[in-house]
């Protein structure tokens, strides 16, 4: 089975969740941690948790995505 590179932000709760969800597939996942802050930085973006209401809205779209 062929590794597939699996690029995930440690910080971030959605990539715990979608671990969560792809260790249940049928996969040979290589994961690569990223930080994605210094994406953001190096591409001159704004994260989510800089914009307040996109902060709160990240917030409350990820606990019922865990629900």
């Amino acid at each position: 089975m062929k590794k597939i590179d699996w690029y995930f932000d440690f910080i971030s709760p959605f990539s715990y969740l979608q671990w969560q969800l792809l260790q249940r597939q049928a996969l040979e996942l290589q994961p690569v941690p990223v930080l994605f802050a210094g994406l953001l930085t190096h591409w001159g973006n704004t994260g989510p948790v800089e914009i307040a209401p996109k902060r709160n809205w990240t917030y409350q779209h990820c606990v019922w995505m865990a629900h």
